[in-house]
């Protein structure tokens, strides 16, 4: 079972904002995802998510 951090979208977001207003933006942005190894793994993960 694998994860994507549905979080990036803000994150990509604000960085075309401040491109687009000439701004500095970083080179690398690093994106929290994770990988369980089963269904039960990944409930127990559910309670600590943002999203």
């Amino acid at each position: 079972m694998a994860e994507y951090n549905p979080l990036f979208g803000d994150i990509a977001l604000n960085a075309v904002k401040k491109a687009k207003a000439g701004e500095h933006v970083d080179a690398l942005y690093t994106v929290d995802s994770v990988t369980f190894d089963s269904p039960e793994a990944a409930k127990a993960a559910l309670p600590n998510r943002a999203y």
